[in-house]
């Protein structure tokens, strides 16, 4: 059945070709594409197999970019979209669904998400300030989903064509699927529900703009004539993966990016909640963003002699043939630590690693008091460098844990204060470093620079941009290193800082971007 937002497509894209503007290819300095959810419409179900019910979600995509974004069938150069849904009950944020990936075939030109601005194209690109409304009737079109195997999310690169393409199954084959259990108010009392959808495109990610191209929207569950409906209640939350909707929902918890290298990026919300007695529960959730290594165990250290109980893990489910295994992580309490993993690569190639557009929980107990800044230790499945993702998250208080370089500390031997900046080692010998957000608000995305303790002009990139995340492991440098911190808004670096007689750090001589200092208020 056609979907009502497409009917009368010939008529409005031979509109486009005669309006359409000269090519806003991507080929100046600076020019880049930038897809968005700008809204989550609606909600379809499908039908239920089994236990099982299957959904799909509605989308618009805006291009809120300076150049065109590549929209082409018949080749990998389009989007596809991921569709996931949520429940937050009793403190515990989990993925309860996933569906298949939607491949995109042609482009509108709305104006959702420009009013009005839309710079318009003939189909094959999505024009800048343009939106382009996929309904749920695309986006739960059997033959057009793709398995999520068969994209790179780092890259944003896929198969084409595609396995099982063209191929068509029962009413929960490959759409979003979730347990009837999981949507059950009564065994689910007083539970919130979100959908979140997700684009990957490579045009895109090569741009480095993948941080943002998820968003979310509360959902309601009513059951009715024994079936489970899906309604939107509230609006789209754009440009934030639906893990964000913790901590709306609750400000204790704490959302931080843990970066891997350009466009690998996890995001990991901690809870601690005191359950008296002085005992506290921890809970932490993972989302894998757009890690394509994936991660295969989690590790966060306790002190010695800590008691730990009520261990516990939640995956989602993989279905309608995607091949990885099920299996949940197994939990290995030490001496100093708590670690959850998965088989290795070389064990199986197919093992439940924590794949890209899915969200794993780890949870326990302890007689420890949380802090807010305690380490942690993603370590990834595929080979490469590095071996390990750092995590800040509210973990427990590791008195008397070595802290590294404090607050404030600058290198050039002054006592100048400035955000706090931690230097730290996970359990790897790498360095894990932190820092508070940057003071000016249109500042996105960080560069990391080291030098030479003794030569403090010596700086040069180590990471040209962490994708928004105030936190960043490396490998740990030989000889005595100090580094920096520079925000980044757009194309333009910020200040690299002040030496102790308040005179500006200079920029480094391979700086990766123009410098452009804005004052704080």
């Amino acid at each position: 059945m056609p979907t009502p937002h497409r009917l009368g497509f010939a008529l409005l894209l031979a509109a486009s070709l005669a309006a359409a503007q000269d090519a806003n290819v991507c080929d100046a300095p600076g020019d880049y594409p930038d897809v968005i959810v700008g809204d989550i419409m609606n909600v379809q179900r499908y039908g239920t197999v089994d236990g099982i019910t299957s959904y799909a979600i509605g989308t618009t995509s805006c291009n809120v970019g300076t150049c065109w974004l590549n929209w082409i069938s018949g080749n990998p150069n389009h989007p596809v979209i991921g569709q996931n849904m949520f429940r937050l009950n009793n403190s515990r944020f989990e993925q309860i669904g996933q569906s298949w990936l939607k491949h995109g075939f042609a482009a509108l030109n709305g104006t959702l998400c420009s009013g009005g601005g839309c710079e318009q194209t003939d189909g094959t690109h999505l024009g800048v300030n343009c939106s382009d409304p996929y309904g749920s009737g695309l986006n739960g079109s059997q033959s057009n989903l793709g398995p999520k195997s068969a994209v790179n999310p780092t890259t944003g690169v896929h198969l084409h064509p595609y396995p099982s393409q063209g191929t068509t199954g029962n009413a929960i084959y490959k759409r979003l699927q979730v347990h009837d259990t999981d949507l059950d108010s009564s065994l689910n009392p007083g539970a919130l529900y979100f959908v979140e959808a997700h684009y990957i495109a490579a045009d895109d990610h090569a741009a480095a703009r993948s941080a943002n191209n998820a968003s979310y929207r509360p959902v309601a569950v009513n059951l009715s004539g024994g079936s489970y409906n899906v309604v939107t209640i509230g609006p789209t939350v754009r440009e934030q993966p639906a893990l964000y909707a913790w901590k709306a929902a609750d400000p204790s918890v704490q959302i931080r990016n843990s970066t891997v290298n350009d466009n690998e990026i996890f995001v990991v919300g901690s809870k601690a909640t005191a359950l008296g007695g002085g005992l506290w529960t921890y809970e932490i959730a993972i989302h894998n963003l757009t890690s394509d290594r994936a991660a295969r165990a989690f590790t966060i250290p306790i002190p010695a002699g800590a008691t730990v109980a009520n261990i516990g893990f939640h995956d989602v489910d993989y279905h309608s043939g995607e091949p990885w295994d099920g299996t949940d992580w197994i939990a290995t309490v030490g001496s100093n630590s708590i670690t959850w993993a998965t088989q290795t690569f070389a064990q199986n190639p197919n093992a439940n690693a924590l794949r890209w557009g899915t969200l794993y929980n780890f949870r326990f107990d302890a007689d420890v008091a949380p802090v807010s800044n305690s380490p942690a230790s993603i370590e990834l499945f595929l080979p490469g460098t590095p071996l390990t993702a750092g995590a800040r998250l509210i973990g427990p208080d590791l008195s008397g844990a070595p802290t590294g370089a404090g607050a404030g500390s600058v290198p050039d031997g002054h006592s100048t204060p400035g955000s706090p900046f931690l230097v730290e080692t996970d359990v790897n010998g790498n360095l894990v470093l932190s820092w508070d957000d940057s003071c000016v608000v249109t500042d996105s995305d960080y560069a990391i620079y080291a030098g030479t303790i003794g030569d403090f002009g010596s700086h040069a990139p180590v990471v040209c941009s962490t994708g928004g995340a105030a936190s960043q492991t490396i490998a740990a440098p030989a000889g005595n290193a100090y580094f920096l911190i520079v925000p980044v808004s757009g194309a333009r670096e910020g200040s690299y800082g002040v030496d102790g007689d308040g005179s500006p750090r200079p920029a480094s001589a391979a700086a990766c971007r123009p410098q452009f200092v804005s004052g704080c208020d």
